[in-house]
């Protein structure tokens, strides 16, 4: 995932990841990389970039709030190949995290 300081937002960052863990060598590694640059939300243009080693992006935990910026990266990374996870939360609907309403069923 990219959640990490700083945000991997680039191929640079995630080869680096990459390239250590299989100096490890316990396991094969696909670092992802950031949707929008830096989880600011908005900046998509690094996607552009992206070589064909990067297999995934995601916000990790983050939501693109901004429809048309989450449409816009659906459309590179179709052409680029690269597969999206998506975070989809509206934090419009979710603002502090998980709200219920009324007395969960098992009491809580």
């Amino acid at each position: 995932m990219p959640n990490t300081k700083p945000v991997c937002s680039s191929a640079a960052q995630a080869f680096m990841v990459e390239q250590k863990a299989a100096e490890v060598g316990l396991c094969d590694v696909n670092q992802t990389v950031s949707i929008t640059e830096n989880f600011d939300g908005v900046s998509i243009d690094h996607l552009k970039t992206l070589p064909a080693g990067v297999k995934f992006v995601t916000e990790d935990g983050h939501g693109v709030q901004d429809n048309a910026t989450m449409a816009k990266a659906f459309a590179i990374c179709t052409q680029k190949d690269i597969t999206v996870i998506s975070h989809a939360e509206d934090m419009e609907l979710s603002p502090a995290g998980t709200t219920v309403c009324g007395r969960h069923p098992d009491g809580a």
